[in-house]
């Protein structure tokens, strides 16, 4: 944890924001390129990705706030799990890396998600590609 706290403060530092979304605190994709495909290059773990759904809609019919509030609650609905590293991969898409998979089926409602357990001999990027596979199948059966 106290690492956490302190590798966060670090990243936040002048030259290092450019790691983090500035609405949901989380790491970014830039981070994901830079830092994590090198950090969990040989881990083991499970890969979730989420994607909320119908953002978009939200955005277009009852304003941007109203859709950062979705996003937001997304997030707080991530930080309640006991996670390794999370970060906004896309405007309305997350991933989450964890030691667990993550109980999400109640929140199907508000988002879409796919799941995939990293060996640790397995690219990232693969896992990553195959989470999003089971992405989008699952967004197929809505």
């Amino acid at each position: 944890m106290f690492k956490k706290i302190i590798e966060k403060l670090y990243l936040k530092q002048k030259g290092n924001l450019a790691y983090y979304d500035g609405l949901t605190d989380l790491h970014n994709r830039l981070y994901y390129e830079k830092v994590l495909k090198r950090k969990y290059l040989k881990s083991e773990f499970y890969v979730t990705i989420l994607d909320i759904n119908d953002l978009k809609k939200i955005n277009d019919t009852q304003g941007h706030l109203a859709g950062d509030k979705i996003i937001i609650e997304t997030v707080d609905i991530i930080k309640t799990e006991d996670f390794i590293d999370a970060f906004r991969f896309g405007g309305d898409e997350f991933v989450v890396f964890s030691e667990y998979e993550i109980p999400l089926s109640q929140y199907s409602w508000l988002f879409s998600y796919g799941v995939h357990k990293k060996l640790s001999s397995e690219n990232l990027d693969i896992a990553l590609e195959a989470a999003d596979k089971e992405l989008i199948a699952n967004k197929e059966l809505k």
